[in-house]
C-alpha cells in the first residue's frame, strides 16, 4: 500500500496502525477539562442521638464550570449541580424530594472540592436536613446529628463517546478506500 502521495509524507502501514492506536487510546481516556462532570460520593457518619454510629451514604454529580479552583463556591440546579441522591431510612432520596426544590439542594465548595450540603426532606413522619452546621435527623425514634458529610475525591465522568465516534470514522474512512491496513 502506498501513502507517498499524503502531504504529510510517506507512511507506511505499521506507522498508520500506530497511530490508530495513539489516537483510539487518547480519545478513550477519561481526562478532566476546564468544564467536566464530576460524581463525588459521600458519607454521613451519625455521631450523636438514636441513629449513633449508623453510617448512610450518597452521591453528587456537577458540571465544574462554575466551581472556583481556590475559595469559595456554590453550585445549585440552576448553575451546574445535577445530581444529588441520599441512601437514608428506606430512600433513596433524590435533588426532587428537596422541601425546597428547585431553589435547592446546593453543593458547596472549597477549593475545588465538595465540603458540604444544603438539603432537606420532610416526610410528615420524618426530617432530616444537611446545613452549615451539619446533618441533623428526626424519625420517630428520636433526633440524630451528625457533622457535614465526607465526601470522596470527585472522580470525572467518561467521556468515550468522541472516541468511539473517531474510530467509526477512521473505521469508514478505510472502508471507502477500499484497501485494508495490514
Amino acid at each position: 500500500m502506498n501513502f507517498s502521495s499524503t502531504p504529510l509524507g510517506t507512511w507506511t502501514p505499521k506507522l498508520v496502525k500506530g497511530s490508530l492506536a495513539t489516537a483510539a487510546a487518547l480519545m478513550l481516556t477519561a481526562v478532566p477539562s476546564p468544564a467536566a462532570t464530576f460524581s463525588s460520593a459521600f458519607t454521613v457518619d451519625v455521631n450523636a442521638g438514636v441513629l449513633s454510629g449508623t453510617p448512610f451514604t450518597g452521591s453528587v454529580a456537577y458540571d465544574n464550570t462554575n466551581v472556583a479552583t481556590t475559595g469559595f463556591s456554590t453550585l445549585n440546579l440552576a448553575n451546574g449541580l445535577s445530581s444529588v441522591v441520599f441512601n437514608f431510612l428506606g430512600g433513596p432520596y433524590t435533588a426532587a424530594d428537596d422541601t425546597t426544590f428547585p431553589l435547592t439542594p446546593q453543593l458547596f465548595f472549597l477549593d475545588g472540592l465538595p465540603v458540604g450540603l444544603d438539603y432537606q426532606v420532610d416526610r410528615g413522619n420524618f426530617f432530616f436536613q444537611f446545613d452549615g452546621s451539619g446533618f441533623t435527623s428526626f424519625t420517630p425514634a428520636g433526633f440524630s446529628f451528625a457533622n457535614q458529610p465526607t465526601f470522596s475525591t470527585p472522580v470525572p465522568e467518561p467521556f468515550s463517546t468522541s472516541g468511539v465516534l473517531v474510530l467509526g470514522a477512521l473505521g469508514g474512512w478505510q472502508k471507502l478506500k477500499g484497501k485494508r491496513i495490514k
